[in-house]
């Protein structure tokens, strides 16, 4: 990680740290003692919306891993979840048409819960591929992205049911001594000592639709979030995508045209969005994918119109974008976009 993104202070919900309440009071330990001892009065209820320093949760949740003595610390969160604890996303993932359209939802808002928070989606022959992590250093990153691979199968449990398993798990964490917690949670023995923390889920069970789909409460809560990150980003990233959008139907939306705007070089622009933990494609891949969302939902532009709206060359090459973004052609996505009454 480099030095600038350290600089940068993370923060995650405060609900994040009633949950590793709960935790290490399932442990019989005194939650309260560990965050004094952190340097924090936290204490739960947490005001609702309301964030804390990644940093003090995780020097807590790494205390009481090491107190505990248990190496399947970061699962015990599994059973202590509840998607409140998530705001708006958890509400918007149980309302969530699939698998594939939730985890699509949680890579773009993500960092709702915690800043530097990451969902890589990819598409294979075999389904959906996962890869949920938090991009900044822990001071037990083995337990931390324990705990993150511990919430994604909870939240898919959440939707597909308690008989949900997933092809393959993948994680970086070195081979625990006893496997049964992991394969209790996953529902198969995790491959170990892997290069990525990855849950592999099957094409029939990432486009199931799910019985408490309701794409009109997924919509709120999606505005909801966007308001949210619109109010807690910082200002630099967001004027950089304003320009970029307002460029997309010029074809010019390059990285130096954005620097001309704000009187600055393009050396400049990559710097400072480095230092946020973003990049410009990232962000203009963002408002593409968006945008696109919105403009299905209209329901009277079509393939070639929304293609040029968004700065493409061609329809062909916005149907491979948002097969990228979604795992489906835009006409199917279409059908699940929600539509104005």
């Amino acid at each position: 990680m480099s030095r600038s993104s350290r600089s940068i202070e993370v923060f995650s919900l405060a609900a994040s740290a009633t949950n590793l309440w709960r935790v290490i009071e399932s442990y019989g330990m005194d939650p309260r003692e560990l965050f004094r001892a952190a340097g924090s009065d936290f204490a739960p209820p947490s005001v609702a919306g309301s964030r804390l320093p990644f940093s003090i949760i995780d020097r807590v949740r790494a205390q009481a891993a090491q107190l505990s003595g248990d190496e399947a610390f970061g699962l015990r969160v599994a059973k202590v979840f509840h998607p409140s604890q998530l705001d708006s996303l958890g509400f918007a993932w149980l309302a969530s048409h699939s698998l594939r359209d939730g985890f699509a939802r949680l890579a773009r808002f993500a960092r709702v819960v915690n800043t530097r928070a990451t969902f890589h989606l990819s598409n294979n022959a075999n389904g959906l591929s996962v890869e949920p992590g938090i991009a900044v250093d822990s001071l037990n990153p083995v337990v931390m992205h324990d705990q993150v691979m511990a919430l994604t199968m909870t939240l898919c449990k959440l939707n597909a049911g308690d008989n949900f398993t997933p092809l393959r798990v993948s994680m970086t964490r070195p081979a625990p001594r006893d496997v049964a917690p992991f394969e209790a949670l996953f529902g198969c023995v995790p491959s170990f000592d892997e290069a990525a923390n990855v849950i592999q889920i099957a094409a029939k069970d990432a486009d199931r639709q799910h019985l408490s789909a309701n794409p009109m409460i997924a919509l709120l809560h999606d505005e909801m979030m966007t308001k949210t990150l619109q109010s807690t980003e910082p200002d630099f990233a967001s004027r950089v995508r304003d320009i970029a959008i307002r460029r997309l139907t010029s074809g010019e939306v390059g990285i130096e045209v954005v620097a001309s705007e704000l009187n600055i070089s393009a050396r400049s622009v990559r710097r400072r969005l480095e230092g946020q933990g973003l990049s410009f494609r990232k962000i203009l891949d963002h408002a593409r994918s968006e945008l696109a969302q919105a403009y299905l939902s209209t329901n009277t532009m079509t393939m070639s119109e929304i293609a040029y709206m968004l700065g493409f060359s061609s329809q062909s090459a916005f149907s491979r974008a948002y097969h990228r973004w979604y795992g489906v052609a835009p006409s199917r996505g279409r059908e699940s976009v929600p539509h104005p009454a």
